[in-house]
This record gives C-alpha cells, sequence and structure tokens, in this order.
C-alpha cells in the first residue's frame, strides 16, 4: 500500500509540476541550506522502501560541509527522484548517495550511485527528455516520464547541472552539481516553450481512443 500510494504521489506530483511550469508559475525560494539535512530527509524516505528487498541504501555526507543557497524542497524533489529511479532498477547490491564540496569551484557534487541494470550510452540524453521512458517493457517501470526532465530543469535553474554516467548490467552514477551561491537566483523556472512543445509531441503520440478519453 505505502509503495503504490507513494507511486501515485509521485505521478500526481510530476503532473502538477509540469503544469505549473508550462504556465510560469513553479516558484524557486532560495536560502542558505545544510545539504546533510537535506541528502538525510530523502534517505529516511526511501529506505523502508529497500529494507525487505535485500538492497542497500547508504549515506556517505562528511560533517562540517558548507551550506549551499538552494530552494530546499526542489533540490529534495530532485534527490528523491534519484532514490526512486535508483530503487526501481536496482534488485540487489547497494544504493549510495554522497556529497563532495570542491572548494576551488566553491561547488557541492551529489551523487546517487547503484548497481542496478544501468543506462545505454545511446538512450543517455534521452533519460532526460519528457514523457520518455528508456529500455524494454520488461525495464519500464510505472512513471510519468517527467522527473529527470524536471529534475535537470531544477538544477540548471540553480546555476547547476544534472548528469549521468553508467555501465548497462553494472549500474548507473547520477551527479547533481550546485553552486553554493548561485550567480541568478529565479524566482520560477522558465521552460515553458520547450514543456509546451514536450506535451503536444506527447499528445500526437498517444493513441486516437487516448487522447479522446
Amino acid at each position: 500500500i505505502r509503495t503504490s500510494g507513494m507511486q501515485l504521489l509521485g505521478l500526481i506530483n510530476d503532473i502538477l509540476d509540469i503544469s505549473m511550469i508550462e504556465s510560469g508559475e513553479l516558484r524557486l525560494y532560495f536560502s542558505a541550506e545544510d545539504i546533510a539535512e537535506i541528502v538525510d530527509d530523502a534517505v529516511r524516505a526511501h529506505r523502508p522502501l529497500v529494507q525487505d528487498t535485500g538492497v542497500e541504501l547508504r549515506a556517505e555526507v562528511p560533517t562540517g560541509l558548507p551550506h549551499v543557497t538552494c530552494d530546499r524542497r526542489r533540490i529534495g524533489q530532485i534527490l528523491n527522484n534519484l532514490l526512486s529511479n535508483a530503487t526501481k532498477f536496482t534488485d540487489q547490491g547497494v544504493i549510495t548517495i554522497s556529497a563532495v564540496y570542491d572548494p576551488l569551484a566553491a561547488r557541492m557534487d551529489v551523487l546517487v550511485s547503484d548497481t542496478g541494470i544501468g543506462i545505454p550510452n545511446e538512450h543517455i540524453e534521452a533519460i532526460f527528455l519528457e514523457y520518455h521512458q528508456v529500455g524494454g517493457l520488461a525495464h519500464r517501470k510505472q512513471g510519468s516520464g517527467l522527473g529527470l526532465a524536471i529534475a535537470r530543469s531544477i538544477a540548471v535553474h540553480h546555476g547547476g547541472s544534472l548528469a549521468v554516467v553508467s555501465n548497462p548490467g553494472r549500474g548507473s552514477v547520477f551527479t547533481l552539481s550546485l553552486p553554493l551561491d548561485p550567480p541568478r537566483k529565479p524566482t520560477s523556472i522558465d521552460m515553458t516553450a520547450e514543456a509546451v512543445r514536450a506535451s503536444q509531441r506527447f499528445r500526437q503520440t498517444r493513441p486516437p481512443q487516448e487522447a479522446d478519453a
């Protein structure tokens, strides 16, 4: 019940977020935040989902990290999305979330690594497209196909980035890079045109009976 409820909640939140992005109403609120606390919140939310699966969820965050100026809720949303994907596609092994501070670049990197099925190199960029999932039907999981597109947009609007390195059959490592103090702090996410085009593509690819429902 818990797992199904969280899947449904995730779908609803993704649809609401993309709707707010399309209308320019998805707001960002910046403040100095402790990245260790954000990581801990995400880990505590996902640990019950893997405790009976044989998958170990680890958090490796050193003490004394500097604060990051960010929207705490939205950065937490990114980490929750990355952990959710890792749990979906990892049947055994370890999922690790870690944080690394680069003082020379004044940047915080948060890495989510797993020992899951991995992603073929030719599909790496496709996973960040709206309404898009890669892999055969046997490997596709319930979801909207919006989570990573939204996550990357949030990262970019923080002056950062979201990237992945993956080996099929061996796992993936997603890296969220954030400047400690973004040079620009937008109040909302501006990707309206891109999202509208994606929505139009989605509607055009749906079967006629589904589009008319």
